[in-house]
């Protein structure tokens, strides 16, 4: 077997970068690097003395391709190095300029798979030697070869734009327009949702549960809206509204969407409690961001679900690990489309892993549903491939950086589990 040949892909579009890496690694023995603009590209090369080839896009941001590519000729320690470029420019001038760049070949956007991979067989084998081990795969068998496999597919979807965009419910984009006049009374939002009996059923029954508690039954939406406040109403409109972005007809991924909409509902509650334990401005604001936060595996979920109807996926574990791989790069591209706000992109995007910078250096609101994911997961309230942080929430570098304490976490812990169970019960007085 050949030994592994070390490519440099440098692509700043999410889908055209995966849909490279899915088809190199599923049939070239490689390790592969991504960069996502020049600079970064040529960083990687200066550092890396091991790259065996170059793959660029041609128009990057900060530095384009062709930049790039100069930076790499212009250099004694990598002028030698194969340099493809990716351009969507099919004039001839682009081509030449790139030919006479010292680029070896071009690969047209978008691409053709096979040609892709016979393109590739030839320019390996020129670096071996010898021909390229095709349909390499990382020594493993059944459910890692079948996740690549499903990546691939999602891949070519999102680089085809082959998807459906989850739908935002109607009513509350309207109410959400109102809320941004100050001047929005409660009967005037009331007028506007009681168009929808199943979201106004479960407001009252809101304002009406142990979570809001009260010895005066609410019978009107108007009095349901007061007693709920305007800030409060407006996260828990968005959760009844779009309870359809968590259902399927398929019971095998009914169950999933629904331990995310649990999940997400246990962040947002434990966001909230966290933000009002620390005494931030706004704790309403940390709830819709817990929300929030996971919204890409719902869009994830949405592709696998369309592939499995005319592919059937029968290894759970792969959907599990791919909504888990792209969920947060996913959440990004649908919040993006959906004109959200920044800050919400940025929790979708980067909550995860806080793990390249100081903790100090992150944004309160990013370290508070980093944690309360954690304790969302550490109740059980998550998907079955998630798993408990594995040490005591409060000995957690990021519970640390917010001086929270063993008693205050404990204490927040406890609260979830009967607000999921008051919650749920609300839900199911709308079916």
């Amino acid at each position: 077997m050949d030994k592994k040949i070390n490519i440099l892909i440098a692509e700043d579009d999410f889908a055209i970068a995966l849909a490279l890496k899915t088809i190199i690694n599923n049939n070239f023995n490689c390790n592969l690097s991504v960069a996502h603009n020049g600079e970064e590209a040529w960083n990687i090369v200066q550092n890396n003395k091991n790259i065996d080839l170059i793959m660029s896009d041609w128009n990057m941001p900060i530095k384009t391709g062709c930049e790039f590519l100069q930076d790499v000729k212009r250099n004694e320690h990598t002028r030698d190095i194969p340099f493809i470029m990716l351009t969507a420019r099919a004039d001839k001038d682009s081509v030449v300029q790139a030919g006479t760049g010292g680029v070896i070949d071009y690969i047209h956007k978008p691409f053709d798979r096979a040609g892709l991979i016979e393109k590739l067989k030839g320019i390996i084998s020129t670096i071996h030697g010898k021909s390229p081990d095709n349909n390499q795969t990382d020594n493993g068998t059944g459910a890692e070869p079948k996740k690549r496999e499903i990546v691939g597919e999602i891949a070519e979807k999102l680089k085809a734009d082959d998807f459906d965009l989850p739908i935002l419910c109607d009513v509350v984009n309207t109410v959400n327009e109102m809320l941004k006049e100050s001047d929005a009374t409660s009967s005037e939002l009331a007028e506007v949702i009681k168009n929808d009996p199943v979201v106004t059923t479960r407001l009252i029954a809101l304002s009406n549960s142990p979570i809001y508690v009260s010895v005066r039954k609410n019978k009107t939406l108007e009095d349901a809206i007061t007693r709920i406040g305007l800030k409060e109403f407006k996260n828990y409109l968005w959760i009844f509204g779009h309870l359809a972005l968590f259902q399927s007809t398929d019971a095998r991924f009914s169950k999933l969407y629904n331990a995310i909409r649990t999940h997400s509902v246990a962040t947002a509650e434990a966001a909230r409690l966290i933000a009002r334990t620390l005494k931030t401005p706004n704790p309403d604001e940390c709830f819709h961001l817990g929300l929030m936060h996971d919204i890409g595996a719902i869009l994830v979920l949405r592709i696998l679900e369309d592939i499995n109807s005319t592919h059937p996926i029968e290894d759970d574990n792969a959907v599990l690990d791919t909504t888990h791989l792209l969920h947060q790069k996913f959440g990004g591209i649908l919040l993006k489309r959906w004109s959200m706000p920044e800050l919400i992109q940025t929790i979708a995007t980067e909550h995860e892993h806080l793990d390249d910078n100081p903790l100090d250096t992150f944004r309160t609101e990013l370290r508070i549903i980093h944690l309360a994911n954690l304790i969302s997961i550490s109740l059980g309230y998550c998907l079955p491939n998630e798993r408990d942080p594995g040490v005591e929430l409060d000995q957690h570098p990021v519970a640390k950086s917010l001086q929270l304490t063993a008693e205050q976490l404990e204490d927040i812990t406890q609260q979830i589990h009967n607000y999921i169970t008051e919650l749920d019960k609300v839900i199911a007085s709308g079916n």
